[in-house]
């Protein structure tokens, strides 16, 4: 019995150590763009049309739609066609993500702020 309890805690840590990999395979994969694109979605209710995106994320297009393609593939976004044009809406785990991600870079921001006001 002990035995078993054993694998079975070693089988949770593999699995967790894995799913930590994952993780971080998939932000390097996301790249700056893609965690751009992440935040310029959560920062518009997590829905816009991909010109919209190319627009406000101020990248280039073939950039922007690289990273739409490693989002989908982790299943962050999906799209969906509405007057013959492909719109972006956040997934739930998406809209995680994203909140994350919004939330670090405000933190950065403000120690950012913070160590220019006391340099000056």
């Amino acid at each position: 019995m002990l035995y078993k309890r054993s694998q079975n805690i070693t089988a949770m840590t593999l699995s967790i150590k894995n799913r930590k990999t994952t993780y971080l395979y998939m932000i390097e994969a996301l790249g700056f763009v893609g965690i751009k694109v992440l935040i310029t979605l959560y920062e518009n209710n997590g829905e816009m049309y991909i010109r919209e995106v190319i627009s406000k994320a101020k990248t280039g297009s073939s950039s922007i739609y690289r990273a739409l393609s490693v989002l989908s593939d982790y299943n962050l976004i999906i799209y969906e066609e509405k007057f013959g044009r492909k719109f972006i809406l956040l997934t739930k785990p998406g809209w995680e993500v994203a909140e994350h991600l919004y939330n670090a870079d405000k933190i950065v921001e403000k120690e950012k702020r913070k160590k220019t006001e006391s340099l000056t």
